[in-house]
């Protein structure tokens, strides 16, 4: 038996990495990206039966930094309802009043309005909120969903999990200064998007200077390199680190993004 061979198993992780990358590579234009479209690119991710390989959360990593700039180009340009969807806004929470079934709420929609008939006048609806209901968040935005299953992995290293949360806190700030610009429209004074093509239709939203595609990019070349090698496992995950620490973090870093062996 030879050695050196590359485990059946680890060729076909090493396929469908590859194949899911393509179909990031080919959504990689603010006119494509929304949160439907990065949403359904998460659960294929997550389906796939390999996030023992290194290479899942390089490629975690590329679908994070995809949802970044989504969120970014987003705040930049005042779409706060789309942009607090990806960073802040659960997609999923489940209201439990007492003594009967949970009710889902209403994304954009709040508590007050949507049990609004609990009780007479908001005040007593925000007390009868408080002393009947439990609040159950089951799917989180997507960027805390993604920051939490990275940490989580142990594979990544804290310098991009600290980058990560530093861009993430840049885009609340980005969108904290366009709520202001809006104080008299609470939710938002542009609807919400399906996705960026109606900013970059408009010659005048440019994209965002601040958040880009570069990690995504040199994430892509790091995976490309780990694929291409095909080592085992530790070796993989050794000579990704040393690889990752020439270009794959944020601007500022040069930091590896997977943890050392």
């Amino acid at each position: 038996m030879n050695q050196n061979a590359i485990p059946a198993e680890s060729m076909h992780a090493g396929e469908d990495i590859r194949a899911f990358n393509r179909s990031l590579n080919a959504i990689a234009s603010p006119h494509l990206l929304n949160e439907r479209v990065l949403e359904a690119r998460l659960y294929e991710l997550e389906a796939l039966s390999v996030h023992h390989n290194p290479a899942y959360w390089l490629t975690y990593a590329r679908l994070a930094e995809l949802t970044l700039f989504c969120a970014g180009t987003y705040a930049c340009h005042g779409e706060i309802i789309a942009s607090g969807d990806l960073l802040v806004n659960p997609r999923r929470i489940l209201i439990h009043p007492d003594g009967a079934l949970p009710v889902i709420k209403h994304r954009h929609t709040p508590l007050t309005q949507q049990f609004s008939r609990a009780a007479e006048g908001r005040s007593q609806v925000v007390e009868w909120l408080a002393r009947h209901t439990l609040v159950q968040i089951r799917r989180k935005a997507l960027l805390p969903h993604m920051q939490s299953a990275l940490k989580a992995s142990g594979t990544v290293s804290e310098a991009y999990l600290h980058s990560l949360r530093d861009r993430m806190l840049r885009i609340a700030d980005t969108l904290a200064a366009s709520c202001l610009g809006y104080s008299s429209e609470p939710f938002g004074a542009i609807s919400h998007p399906q996705a960026l093509d109606s900013l970059t239709r408009d010659s005048s939203a440019a994209p965002c200077s601040e958040f880009d595609l570069e990690v995504f990019h040199a994430l892509g070349e790091t995976l490309r390199w780990l694929l291409d090698r095909g080592p085992g496992p530790s070796r993989a995950k050794s000579n990704a680190v040393r690889m990752a620490g020439r270009s794959e973090l944020t601007p500022s870093s040069r930091e590896p993004i997977l943890q050392p062996v």
